[in-house]
């Protein structure tokens, strides 16, 4: 049972990287800004080698905190509490800069890209014309819009869940939705904007 329990860990875990990455609509946007595509490639092996450090740094804490800290009554704040009793003011500090930052890029980009979604790609021939008319202030009303929208349903569905549950379900969400698409685009097979976009839905 234990090394099926190992198994199954070992295995959901390495398929995670499935979902934070593919499943990442902003992960696009990054690549298409590169200047080459060689500098992407050179990127690629910055952020796979910065991703796999993190996870493993990450993971080894969480294992050290259930020995230092077995007495946590949330899991989740096992790290602003081991800044605060442990670290210097200035570091602890600091550790709690780095969590607010992390959270906030991840947002905006998500932010971002979905307000270019709906206010680009959807609807083109309108997008022309509202620019032409309001000019960059049309793109500040749509991610206004979007921003109001996705705050309003994180504070009335998601409610008081832990943070865990909510990454696990939006990375499920993601991964099912635009990992698949991605994938597809990647694997360049054979598909269609129809087929893809159905797909995503259903999904």
């Amino acid at each position: 049972k234990e090394y099926l329990l190992l198994t199954a860990f070992v295995f959901g875990f390495a398929t995670s990287a499935f979902t934070f990455d593919f499943g990442q609509p902003h992960l696009l946007v990054r690549i298409m800004a590169t200047k080459s595509p060689e500098e992407a490639i050179k990127a690629k092996w910055i952020y796979l080698g910065f991703m796999q450090l993190t996870w493993v740094s990450m993971s080894l804490f969480g294992l050290i905190m259930t020995v230092l800290l077995p007495e946590i009554a949330d899991p989740e704040q096992a790290l602003p509490v081991f800044a605060r009793d442990f670290l210097h003011p200035i570091l602890a500090g600091a550790v709690m800069a780095g969590i607010f930052a992390a959270v906030a890029s991840t947002l905006d980009a998500q932010l971002l890209v979905i307000s270019s979604c709906i206010g680009v790609d959807l609807l083109p021939e309108l997008y022309k014309r509202m620019v032409q008319r309001f000019g960059v202030n049309y793109h500040v009303a749509v991610t206004i819009l979007v921003t109001v929208i996705t705050g309003t349903l994180a504070i009335f569905i998601v409610g008081n869940t832990t943070v865990f549950t909510i990454i696990i379900f939006s990375a499920s969400v993601l991964g099912a939705t635009f990992g698949c698409a991605m994938f597809i685009a990647v694997m360049e097979w054979r598909s269609s904007p129809f087929a893809i976009s159905v797909g995503v839905i259903v999904a």
